[in-house]
């Protein structure tokens, strides 16, 4: 292959030194990516136990099986939610389990 692209005939050895050297200065060319550290989600519970909202996991859950009316009866309200996650939605374990 490398006969025919050049139409030169060097010895294997040549060949992986060459490309090596390619691949070695093709590495200091290019910008290293900055590498993103894995976000850890955490349940929490939140201050006020007042505040209690439908779990997200059994929610959905129930309302494709049962519909929304029904889901809300069925669904469990809870204080704990994801701090991390992007809307931070409340969660019982069973669910924050199966999501994270």
């Amino acid at each position: 292959m490398f006969v025919e692209v050049t139409e030169k005939k060097i010895s294997i050895v040549s060949f992986r030194r060459q490309l090596a050297d390619e691949l070695i200065h093709q590495s200091d060319e290019e910008i290293p990516m900055p590498i993103e550290k894995k976000k850890v989600h955490q349940l929490q519970k939140k201050d006020v136990h007042k505040i209690r909202k439908y779990c997200s996991g059994c929610c959905n859950n129930n309302s494709t099986i049962y519909g929304r009316k029904i889901a809300r009866n069925l669904t469990k309200k809870v204080i704990t939610f994801c701090n991390t996650c992007e809307n931070k939605p409340y969660f019982c374990l069973e669910c924050f389990n199966k999501f994270h």
